[in-house]
């Protein structure tokens, strides 16, 4: 058996009863899908045959669901099979990244925004205040080498077999914010985010 944890979403027309797994499929013939009265559902799926079927137990009796449940079950044992040779790729790309010269860099390039999400925007003092926004970037000349180690670890998330401590990157970030907080001011400040490394 294999036992992986494999969620599906998938969507019911209740005029026709039948069960869709893209949204827009789901539509009433001539109509668009907002128009048609479709309801959402997700299954989890725990157990499968070694074979790669859905296993008697968690057989949900709608064939298109069960196949997008081995379907996805074949694209993550894809990618924990391709783990160990991506793994040592990300740490060759690592080190070069994180060589780079961040204190004399000219020109940058955005890696990933993250957007603040803390509850005190819900409280009185928060009120009316814009989420802090983060923007994560390398020096252009090593862009080419991080973007690929980003698509990597982006890859595996959800893996807990890769190991990301090992390939961890360099980040200049930039805080822009229209208030400050414990750590930082209000307005933009940036700093460099050394990698972790264990």
């Amino acid at each position: 058996m294999i036992y992986r944890e494999i969620e599906v979403n998938y969507y019911i027309n209740r005029a026709s009863r039948k069960a869709f797994i893209d949204y827009d499929d789901a539509a009433d013939p001539g109509k668009y899908a907002y128009e048609s009265d479709i309801i959402d559902r997700k299954r989890v799926y725990k157990m499968f045959k070694n074979n790669g079927k859905v296993s008697v137990r968690d057989c949900s009796g709608i064939a298109v669901v069960d196949r997008e449940a081995e379907r996805l079950l074949h694209e993550q044992l894809q990618i924990e099979a391709e783990a160990e040779k991506d793994h040592e790729r990300a740490v060759e790309l690592a080190k070069i990244v994180n060589a780079a010269d961040f204190e004399h860099a000219t020109e940058w390039v955005e890696m990933k925004v993250k957007y603040s999400h803390s509850g005190w925007y819900d409280t009185w003092d928060g009120a009316g205040r814009f989420p802090s926004r983060y923007v994560y970037e390398v020096p252009a000349s090593v862009e080419k080498e991080a973007t690929e180690l980003f698509d990597i670890r982006r890859k595996h998330q959800g893996d807990s077999h890769f190991r990301f401590y090992d390939c961890g990157m360099t980040y200049r970030v930039t805080r822009e914010s229209d208030h400050e907080n414990i750590d930082h001011e209000a307005g933009i400040e940036s700093w460099i985010e050394e990698a972790e490394n264990f």
